[in-house]
């Protein structure tokens, strides 16, 4: 898998604190995007809801491209953060070079020339 990253932080209020932990893997594929975002949270007498940049809910993203991707976090008092993460491209792409090889080619005759595969 590509390289990995993560970040954590925690906001505090009044009705407690918000921790979290942001980790993105890079995308690694030119054919099926693969990059991978997951958040954990930790909160103190709240819930915390998770709404991504895509419209999505929920912990984790997955199948990403490139790019950067936001979040916002709420909990219970109204309080929110908006964060982003990057998705890198990581991948390696084959080494491919073209070339032929002449081959003799004889005749009956005993007369050669070169040809081209």
């Amino acid at each position: 898998m590509g390289c990995q990253a993560s970040d954590t932080i925690t906001l505090t209020n009044q009705g407690g604190s918000i921790s979290y932990q942001l980790t993105s893997t890079d995308n690694t594929s030119c054919l099926m995007p693969n990059g991978i975002i997951s958040i954990d949270t930790t909160a103190t007498n709240q819930t915390v809801s998770i709404l991504w940049s895509s419209g999505q809910s929920g912990s984790m993203l997955q199948n990403l491209a490139a790019g950067s991707y936001y979040l916002t976090l709420s909990d219970v008092a109204g309080c929110k953060v908006v964060d982003s993460i990057s998705i890198q491209n990581q991948i390696i792409y084959p080494d491919i070079s073209l070339f032929s090889t002449p081959e003799i080619v004889g005749t009956m005759d005993n007369t050669s020339y070169l040809m081209q595969r």
